[in-house]
C-alpha cells in the first residue's frame, strides 16, 4: 500500500471544492425549499379562495332566506292588521247594539212607568 502525502495546497483545494459543493448543495436545497413553500402557499391560497367562495355563497343564501322571511312576516303582519280592524269593527257594532238594547230597555221601563201613571190618573 502506498501512502499519499497530502500537502497544504492539496488541503486548500479540497476545502475550496468542498465548500463549493457544500454551497451548491445549500443553494439547491434552499431553491427546492423555496419551491416547496411556494407550492404549499399556492395550495393553501387555492383552498382558502375555495372556502371564501363557499362562505360567500352561504352568506348570499342566508340573506335570500332572511329577506323571504321578512317579506312573509310583512304579509302576515298585514293580514293580522286587517283581521284586527275587522274584529274591532265587529266589536264596535256589537257594542252599539248593546247600547241600543240598554237604551231600548230603559225607554220601555220609562214608558211603562208613564203608562202606569196615566192609568192611575185615569182611575181618579
Amino acid at each position: 500500500m502506498r501512502k499519499k502525502n497530502i500537502t497544504i495546497n492539496d488541503l486548500a483545494v479540497l476545502m475550496k471544492t468542498g465548500f463549493k459543493e457544500f454551497d451548491q448543495k445549500m443553494k439547491t436545497g434552499f431553491e427546492e425549499f423555496d419551491q416547496k413553500m411556494k407550492t404549499g402557499f399556492e395550495l393553501v391560497d387555492q383552498k382558502m379562495e375555495k372556502r371564501f367562495a363557499e362562505v360567500d355563497q352561504k352568506i348570499d343564501e342566508l340573506a335570500c332566506l332572511t329577506q323571504k322571511e321578512f317579506l312573509n312576516m310583512n304579509k302576515k303582519i298585514e293580514n293580522i292588521a286587517k283581521e284586527l280592524k275587522s274584529e274591532i269593527k265587529n266589536v264596535k257594532i256589537d257594542l252599539n247594539k248593546k247600547v241600543y238594547i240598554f237604551d231600548h230597555k230603559d225607554l220601555e221601563f220609562r214608558v211603562e212607568k208613564l203608562e202606569e201613571k196615566e192609568v192611575a190618573k185615569a182611575k181618579q
